[in-house]
């Protein structure tokens, strides 16, 4: 990954298309960009042998907005959160697949994951704390957000399309999950100190 963003960071130098002040800050974004285009690449590959792919595209639809604003674990090197990434993904896929969904269940699952986002996000994290500004930016996006999850698994429960209201159910459980991995390990730190 390295060797193909500084190879096209120097393409844009010896063309003119960036300058070398710009060079670090392009650098990272290709960097960034190749890295979440290669996490979305392997949720694909993952979701199409499982067969899940629409349930996967909903997944990500739901969950990423989400988790962008609601914050939650981070891990603090690029190795461990594509690894913890790779997991998520692929639990949440088995969830998908292998729960027998009802509405029972997924009205718990939901409500759970709902509290706690609405009591805790937006949550920063030692390694992406948040200022003030953006913890009332972020907390306003993450509720409207949830809202039209919400109502998306509503009106997927009512039409009984379950590949929706399953999908973007665990796609909200999980930023859920990932808000309380960051105040469980928060919680340990403190009693270490």
């Amino acid at each position: 990954m390295k060797c193909y963003s500084e190879q096209l960071v120097n393409l844009m130098e010896r063309t003119g298309s960036i300058n070398s002040e710009e060079r670090e800050l392009y650098l990272y974004g290709i960097r960034q960009f190749i890295n979440v285009l290669s996490n979305f690449l392997i949720t694909v590959v993952i979701a199409l042998w499982m067969d899940l792919f629409i349930e996967s595209i909903n997944l990500q639809i739901s969950f990423l907005p989400l988790r962008i604003h609601a914050g939650g674990y981070h891990a603090n090197t690029k190795i461990k959160c594509n690894l913890f990434s790779f997991s998520l993904v692929v639990l949440s896929l088995f969830l998908i697949k292998y729960i027998e969904w009802n509405y029972l269940f997924s009205l718990g699952m939901l409500v759970f994951a709902v509290g706690i986002i609405i009591a805790w996000a937006p949550l920063e994290d030692s390694n992406k704390p948040l200022d003030s500004t953006e913890i009332v930016v972020y907390r306003k996006r993450t509720r409207t957000i949830l809202l039209l999850n919400i109502l998306v698994v509503l009106i997927s429960f009512f039409s009984n399309i379950v590949m929706i209201y399953s999908s973007i159910t665990v796609g909200v459980f999980m930023v859920a999950v990932l808000l309380l991995s960051s105040k469980i390990r928060d919680y340990r730190a403190e009693l270490k100190r």
